[in-house]
């Protein structure tokens, strides 16, 4: 009775046909089955706010004028400059409150992730400067009262999108509980733009998708650049190309008989041999 021969052994290591046959991808997927699929997903989500905030923009560039929502929200929420209370919340998108709190948004993420802590802790600022410096002089569209310039609410944008980092750096368990908190202060402080008349209500929903929209997309981008660079040594590793090894020392690079099997040796030798018998005795040529 013969037996099926196993699979081949190069200098003592067996290479099992699955190792051989599976995808490095695969693999990758096994370890982390959601983590490309959320990455992807987050920049969607992303790239979806930041869309509808420019598309917006582009519409208030032809009718900067309140429309039916505004109008809607100035009922809702009357205006009361004095209003204490409106007051706080506008205060957590100041300068002092958004530099204060990307530093702790990347003291918290940096021991869990790194690259997201860097991420949350960069987007903030530039939605910030996103608003300021392109939205705000390309749209154009100027406050009532003021009479400065409205769309997006720069204020807006800065806490939404230090909600939106918050709630990223926390861990698992507690990321609803920040996320909640962060929908409170979003709400809050766009209910409080408008009662101080310091922007529309769709400038402020403007904002909110700026600040949200810039958090995820550049979240997103980095984690996914870093699933891309993990998989490139893999797929170069064990591809085609890759050298052939046995007995753990690429062909050619030890000595013969250094680090070798005795098959590979004993194949070394028949070549020996041959190569003696035909140029003939050595030493001949």
């Amino acid at each position: 009775m013969t037996s099926c021969p196993g699979p081949p052994s190069y200098g003592g290591g067996t290479v099992s046909l699955s190792q051989t046959s599976m995808k490095p991808s695969s693999i990758a997927f096994r370890r982390d089955p959601h983590g490309a699929g959320l990455t992807w997903a987050e920049l969607a989500a992303g790239a979806i706010l930041l869309a509808g905030a420019a598309v917006a923009g582009l519409v208030f560039v032809r009718r900067p004028w309140p429309n039916r929502l505004d109008a809607w929200g100035y009922r809702v929420l009357p205006a009361n400059p004095e209003a204490s209370w409106a007051h706080a919340f506008v205060g957590l998108g100041s300068v002092s409150a958004l530099l204060g709190g990307v530093l702790v948004v990347f003291l918290i993420g940096v021991l869990r992730d790194w690259v997201r802590a860097v991420a949350c802790a960069t987007a903030p600022v530039l939605a910030v400067l996103i608003v300021q410096d392109i939205a705000k002089p390309l749209v154009d569209r100027h406050s009532a009262l003021s009479g400065g310039l409205s769309y997006p609410s720069g204020t807006v944008a800065a806490v939404a999108a230090l909600a939106t980092a918050f709630t990223l750096v926390m861990p698992a368990r507690a990321r609803l509980p920040a996320a909640m908190l962060g929908l409170v202060a979003i709400v809050g402080t766009s209910a409080a733009v408008v009662v101080l008349r310091w922007h529309y209500p769709t400038d402020a929903l403007g904002g909110a998708a700026v600040g949200v929209g810039s958090v995820l997309v550049l979240d997103a981008l980095m984690r996914g650049a870093r699933i891309l660079i993990r998989l490139l040594p893999r797929r170069a590793g064990g591809g085609v190309n890759a050298p052939a090894t046995m007995g753990g020392d690429p062909i050619g690079t030890l000595a013969p008989g250094v680090g070798r099997s005795a098959s590979h040796r004993a194949l070394e030798g028949v070549g020996g041999y041959a190569q003696v018998h035909h140029h003939g005795h050595s030493g001949e040529r």
